[in-house]
């Protein structure tokens, strides 16, 4: 693969660049988010679950981070619907809010 041998041979490009929070691995056609980030990601949306109770703070944090992990592909934001449901029907937002079954459906 000449595209490969003309990486090896420049030296600062590499085959899995950072990109936004992203490491693309253009060998392989892979996206993942960085180990870190996911598992940080992960133990913030398992809290809000066993809690079964959130803040508005944390759930626009939350459809925030499910919005930009949705970026490597669009037809996910079809499940953020009834979060972003949840975050628009907020009216006091200082107050927190049981995350029903209804969000919590597993698909």
């Amino acid at each position: 693969m000449p595209f490969l041998r003309k990486i090896k041979k420049v030296g600062n490009l590499s085959e899995e660049p950072i990109i936004l929070g992203w490491v693309l691995n253009t060998g392989l056609l892979t996206i993942e988010l960085l180990k870190k980030k996911s598992k940080y990601w992960l133990g913030d949306l398992k809290s809000i679950m066993v809690a079964k109770k959130i803040s508005y703070k944390d759930l626009e944090t939350l459809v925030g981070r499910l919005n930009h992990a949705a970026a490597a592909c669009p037809l996910y934001r079809y499940f953020l619907n009834r979060l972003k449901n949840l975050q628009m029907s907020w009216n006091q937002r200082k107050r927190r809010r049981n995350v029903n079954a209804t969000y919590q459906n597993k698909y």
